[in-house]
């Protein structure tokens, strides 16, 4: 890895004690994107794995907080509107939007976590978990009895558009 940062064909975010790894820049990714355009596709899976990876794809619990496509969405729904700030700390505006919406808030603050599935960060730490939890609790999300997948119930897809302003059908 030195010797591609070294190169500029990587840049790297340091995260506590992890080091988060993206390409340089949109001409290394276009160079890259040209070999795999040639490249031979895998083989066939199972229609239960083409599921099973889409559902975690789409939302999933990332240990114990909000993460896949629903998870980022639902953060840079939270940053656009100014309710935490870019190092995911809860405004006042935040709270108070939150707490409207009948969502406990924690004493703690937000981390980002780096998304696997994304490749962008969504809300971690104490503020993601309790999240999670209350939105899980108040039945906006189902979740899968075989996989971290979650399911968005109609109420929490009532929720997420019309409380928060968050546009579901815009995902993947």
């Amino acid at each position: 890895m030195s010797k591609l940062l070294e190169q500029g064909w990587v840049a790297v975010h340091p995260q506590g004690r992890n080091r988060y790894y993206r390409l340089a820049g949109e001409g290394i990714a276009s160079f890259l994107e040209s070999f795999a355009s040639i490249s031979l596709s895998p083989g066939a899976r199972t229609p239960g794995e083409i599921r099973a990876a889409a559902a975690l794809r789409h939302c999933r619990l990332c240990y114990d907080h909000l993460a896949g496509q629903v998870g980022v969405a639902f953060t840079q729904n939270l940053l656009r509107r100014n309710w935490v700030d870019p190092a995911f700390q809860l405004t006042q505006a935040g709270r108070e939007g939150l707490m409207a919406r009948g969502l406990m808030l924690p004493e703690g603050n937000g981390l980002g976590c780096m998304d696997w599935s994304e490749r962008r960060l969504h809300l971690a730490g104490p503020l993601g978990h309790l999240l999670a939890k209350t939105m899980l609790g108040a039945g906006w999300f189902q979740r899968d009895p075989k996989s971290r997948a979650l399911w968005v119930t109609p109420l929490g897809r009532d929720e997420l558009e019309q409380s928060l302003g968050l546009s579901l059908s815009s995902l993947r």
